[in-house]
């Protein structure tokens, strides 16, 4: 058994915290908001909300909202003397990715941490975020206007006009929406989910991971789940946990479709509650183990107890929650001995839905039991005060208990004046507080405890159980009462061996040229090149023009296209009206999923579907949203066109006619509108899965750039490691292969031109975008044994590094990490499956770091060096796991294959580098029971974040009983 990672035995302390809400600039404004009583919910400004393109009264008509009111955070400058943007970051930022930088800042501030600190320890950031501003979609919008146009054309009313007319219209709409949004496909542009996370960590030089989570209105809680399981684990030393939720137009648009939103006001568990009310927020805390704190003298605000994710499993609707998945998210923030008795205050999720409300409220009266007394508890939401602020909405939450204990008063609830009627008062232990209450410290280390609820769309569910600072630490200072202080999970953790090895159960996948994972190992294995020229279907014709002018010389553009995908929707009953609007890659996942649990159920008769999580890595931005962009614009767009005809003294009888049928026609042919599935969000891709096949171990998606997938799997091993579910579904998936892609690839100089040339070599000028699905089906190598799983192939570790200006020594950093927790020398390594991007600058840092980590002189055999970017392209939301599958196929055929072009010598050329890129098929060294055969897999993120794994071929010694056939037809995956 490998070893302890140690320092297991401490809790997680919050030592920092600052926000920045509706109505509040900072911690101070928002106890003021909060200990009033007030209200900051507000009619939305018209630089969020212009009614007159998107408002209407009425519900359900297409691209409207009719509810116009929100809650908004006052916009500030950029004006802190502490830190020093790097050059040109602040315009190539999102606007809340900056302001969530200088609520970070505050945070830090708050814990009495240096930066140069952070800087030189390990320091992990994970940011609650799906999306900021409307500068992505601007550009978007602007790029894909002929496309608009081209549409424009094809109308019976704008026909009739005079040509010259119908041209000189169709410029002026051009140059009016040009100007408005200028297109600069050259700009080194930071707009990505991702960037909320990697922002933070770029501008503090922080070395740690990176990682943005969508857990839709859970989504602050999965991270702060991600950060303690960091922490736990000592992958990092601090963690930042952050919530970026910006509203605007968009959001109310897209809540009002699913008549989500409310026209009055935000009323949780009152009478009046009608829906949510959509509202920015920012908020930060930063986490340590409990006795780093002490010893670092920082101040602790509250101690994380436990923390429980969940889901609801089979579902009948994307927004009807269940209890049973929410009960079983507060019972496991509560496993290993946590007192639900000694809870005295809890923080609800309270979307002020009169079921939403209801069905919480019994989640919680179950799930504690009898562990509570005759004293009723007090519950209320803070979305009373400053409406739902979504991805930010846990912490929020969580900002405001710690709150309230360091002012030792539990606020009255807002905007509560009458019980909501489908709520079971009588039945319940809980009543809503109309005055403040006093919130005491003790003397005797007995803690005030109050507890988070957090719940998302799709049934994503999280409870987080806090206690005070003062009581942790009179009771970390108590000799006498060492147990006492220990953290249960982390007691837990303490009995078992943390790294313990993880064994892939079951393999799902479609990439470019294969659509089963029987198809891909012949994909990997016969070095065919899968990717083709553009398909006509994928773009309109105007949009290669768009490409052309951002390089002359990206001609006969290629890509890893995924083409003749179907889903069969009679499989798992999914209404097909669904798969046809919505993302296709939410049912590339599913279809992927499905042949990960076919392999696992039928070769196991052990499979616990409430104890298996989902984790979805993908860059947030897709096909999907770019589509939903163009219609969603239809509005603005018409305005353009009504003021171009009247320029041009068109008849407004015409120009209604015009209008009214160009709208008409491309509302009802844009898919995307009429998606009833949540594809805007990319935690449906988790959620989906979780619903689908009844998986209740809590679900998310991250987004870490180019390391997407990687984050995903290193997620995923630190919950199996620490006992959080016995199962992992793992996945990493991508489609975004918009002509927009192309186009900025192009103009940055990073688009090969076919024939594209190998990686590390001097002529490699660029790659070739790709995109694909692959599931992982992962379980401690221990129970699969017991359980008799084939293994395919064993995780023994992972590691994760950042450097802003060298992704070589995060690579380096990366891969010492990974053997020395695997205790593998790197000798003992035979292959690396490389990144190689083809791009010389970004290979060469590569190389570098895999000759210093790998090319020592004990080695018997150079290392093998493969890629997978060659064959199938690249796809920074898949990349990662893709090359984990070829590394498991090439382990498992003890061959290596790599691409038909192989890979370059050039940048491994010194006479005593001990490293060999793969140019042509070739042996592995054979295995034997005594040595088992070792490989590495590198992922990396063009802006410098680096994972290693460290893999194991199959062990021979794996048992192959309680193989029956009979049970995978009775336990079939999408059974009832």
């Amino acid at each position: 058994m490998s070893k302890l990672r140690g320092a297991l035995e401490d809790p997680v302390a919050i030592v920092g915290m600052a926000c920045r809400f509706p109505g509040a600039d900072d911690l101070q404004g928002y106890w003021n908001l909060i200990s009033r009583s007030e209200d900051a919910i507000q009619k939305l400004p018209s630089s969020r909300f212009d009614p007159d393109l998107y408002f209407d009264p009425n519900e359900g008509v297409p691209g409207k909202s009719y509810a116009d009111i929100g809650g908004v955070v006052r916009e500030q400058p950029w004006n802190r003397e502490d830190i020093l943007l790097p050059d040109g970051i602040r315009e190539q930022s999102d606007l809340a990715h900056l302001t969530l930088l200088d609520v970070v800042c505050d945070a830090i501030c708050e814990a009495n941490v240096e930066y140069d600190q952070l800087a030189r320890s390990r320091t992990g950031v994970y940011v609650g975020h799906a999306r900021g501003t409307l500068r992505g979609a601007d550009l978007a919008y602007s790029f894909h206007l002929p496309e608009l146009l081209n549409e424009l054309k094809l109308s019976r009313t704008f026909s009739g006009l005079n040509e010259g007319i119908r041209q000189r219209v169709m410029d002026t709409v051009m140059e009016r929406v040009r100007q408005r949004y200028p297109i600069d496909l050259a700009s080194e542009s930071k707009l990505g989910p991702s960037q909320a996370s990697g922002l933070i960590s770029q501008t503090l030089n922080l070395n740690g991971p990176t990682a943005s989570v969508d857990a839709a209105c859970a989504s602050s809680l999965a991270a702060m789940h991600m950060a303690v399981q960091a922490l736990l684990h000592n992958r990092i030393q601090t963690a930042i946990v952050g919530g970026a939720s910006y509203s605007n137009w968009t959001s109310m648009v897209l809540f009002s479709w699913a008549r989500a939103l409310s026209r009055k006001g935000s009323y949780p568990f009152d009478a009046r509650a009608d829906g949510f009310v959509s509202s920015d927020g920012f908020g930060a805390v930063i986490l340590k183990r409990l006795s780093q704190a002490i010893k670092d003298g920082n101040p602790v605000m509250g101690v994380i107890r436990g923390i429980g994710l969940a889901t609801d499993g089979r579902g009948k609707s994307l927004w009807a929650p269940k209890k049973e998945g929410q009960i079983l998210a507060i019972q496991r923030a509560y496993k290993g001995g946590v007192d639900p008795s000694l809870v005295q205050n809890v923080e609800a999720h309270g979307t002020s839905t009169p079921v939403g409300d209801s069905t919480e409220l019994q989640a919680l009266a179950v799930a504690f039991g009898s562990h509570i007394g005759t004293n009723k508890i007090p519950v209320s939401s803070v979305k009373a005060n400053i409406g739902h602020t979504r991805e930010t909405a846990g912490l929020a939450g969580v900002i405001k208990t710690l709150l309230a204990m360091k002012h030792e008063q539990i606020p009255p609830a807002a905007n509560y004046q009458s019980p909501n009627p489908e709520i079971p008062w009588a039945e319940l232990p809980f009543f809503v507080p109309t005055s403040k209450l006093p919130w005491l410290k003790t003397n005797d280390g007995t803690p005030r405890r109050g507890v988070v609820d957090a719940f998302g769309i799709g049934g994503l569910n999280g409870h987080v159980v806090l206690d005070d600072g003062h009581s942790a630490i009179l009771t970390a200072n108590n000799k006498t009462s060492v147990a006492v202080s220990q953290s249960p999970l982390a007691r837990e953790l303490s009995e078992r061996s943390v790294a313990d090895p993880i064994a892939v159960v079951g393999m799902g996948a479609i990439l470019p040229g294969a659509r089963t994972i029987k198809a891909v190992r012949e994909l990997f294995l016969s070095r065919r090149d899968p990717k083709t020229n553009v398909p006509t279907d994928r773009w309109a014709t105007s949009l290669f023009d768009q490409v052309a002018q951002a390089d002359q010389s990206a001609e006969n553009l290629t890509g890893g296209f995924l083409q003749d995908f179907e889903y069969d929707w009679r499989k798992n009953k999914i209404p097909p009206n669904q798969v046809k609007n919505a993302d296709p890659v939410q049912f590339m996942v599913l279809d992927a999923a499905e042949q990960a649990l076919e392999e696992l159920l039928s070769n196991s008769i052990e499979f616990d579907r409430q104890s298996c999580a989902v984790v979805v890595g993908s860059e947030f931005t897709s096909d999907f949203g770019i589509q939903l962009t163009k219609g969603m614009r239809i509005p603005e767009f018409r305005k353009e066109l009504e003021i171009a005809l009247q320029d041009f003294s068109v008849d407004d009888c015409d120009i209604n006619a015009i209008c009214d049928e160009y709208t008409r026609t491309y509302i009802g042919n844009c898919a995307a509108l009429h998606d009833e599935t949540g594809s805007y969000t990319s935690s449906t891709l988790a959620s989906r899965i979780s619903k689908t096949f009844d998986l209740m171990g809590g679900a998310y998606a991250v987004d870490a750039a180019g390391c997407s997938s990687m984050a995903a799997l290193n997620a995923a091993i630190d919950q199996l490691r620490s006992g959080c579910c016995d199962t992992v579904l793992c996945a990493g998936a991508q489609r975004a292969m918009d002509a927009l892609v192309f186009g900025e690839l192009a103009a940055k100089g990073r688009l090969a031109s076919d024939p594209v040339q190998p990686a590390f070599g001097t002529d490699a000028a660029g790659f070739v975008p790709g995109e694909g699905v692959v599931v992982l089906m992962l379980k401690r190598l221990s129970d699969a044994e017991k359980d008799g799983n084939k293994v395919h192939a064993v995780i023994r570790d992972i590691g994760v590094a950042n450097h802003p200006d060298s992704t070589g020594e995060a690579l380096k950093n990366a891969i010492e990490l990974s053997l020395n927790e695997s205790s593998i020398a790197p000798e003992d390594v035979c292959i690396v499956n490389a990144a190689g991007f083809g791009i010389p600058a970004i290979d060469e840092t590569e190389a570098a770091g895999l000759i210093e980590s790998y090319g020592v002189l004990a080695r018997r055999e150079p290392l093998l060096i493969d890629t997978v970017i060659d064959q199938i392209g690249y796809a920074p939301g898949v990349t990662g796991m893709a090359s984990l599958l070829k590394m498991i196929v090439t382990l498992n055929e003890g061959t290596v294959t790599g691409s038909k072009r192989g890979t370059a010598m050039g940048m491994f050329r010194d006479n005593n580098c001990r490293c060999q890129p793969v140019a042509n098929s070739q042996q592995l060294p054979s295995p034997s029971t005594e040595r088992s055969l070792y490989g590495g897999v590198s992922n990396l993120d063009l802006s410098g974040q680096a994972y290693h794994v460290v893999i194991e071929s199959a062990p021979s010694r794996t048992s192959t009983k309680n193989q029956s056939s009979a049970y995978n037809r009775i336990a079939r995956i999408g059974a009832a």
